[in-house]
């Protein structure tokens, strides 16, 4: 389910959103 993934990403300092049907992943912290 994906609000168990944005959890998971979250919890890894990732942020995830859906940009034009694309599943986009990004750092939040370096």
């Amino acid at each position: 389910e994906f609000n168990q993934l944005e959890a998971y990403l979250k919890s890894k300092d990732l942020k995830v959103r859906i940009d034009e049907n694309e599943l986009v992943i990004t750092r939040v912290k370096v």
